[in-house]
């Protein structure tokens, strides 16, 4: 998966600290910077539908992230991180060690309109 991680908090580094620690996991890090907004919250995953199930796969690494939806996004995954935010898991503190395999919709899973 490929994410863009912006800092929306006050700490210096943040988003680059992150950015090395997802890619220990195997993720591509496309864009590092700061947020032109700040957000309060630990950290925000926004992502469009068709990438929900690495989104979650992803906030696992991400203690007390929020995964938004937006229909109107296109394929790119962005984390906006706050000042609540701790840092990304190391490896070793996943049960499995690892991100994936990604989550998979149930069976006769219908979409909503």
């Amino acid at each position: 998966m490929t994410v863009n991680i912006f800092n929306g908090s006050s700490q210096n580094g943040l988003a680059t600290q992150t950015a090395q620690r997802l890619k220990e996991f195997g993720v591509k890090v496309n864009v590092v910077g700061n947020s032109p907004d700040s957000y309060a919250g630990a950290a925000r995953i926004n992502t469009s539908k068709k990438n929900i199930a690495k989104a979650f796969s992803l906030a696992r690494a991400l203690p007390e992230a929020d995964v938004r939806i937006d229909l109107n996004r296109g394929a790119e995954i962005n984390i906006l991180l706050g000042e609540q935010f701790q840092g990304a898991l190391a490896m070793d503190n996943l049960s499995d060690g690892d991100l994936g395999p990604y989550p998979q919709a149930p069976k006769n899973c219908q979409e909503l309109d």
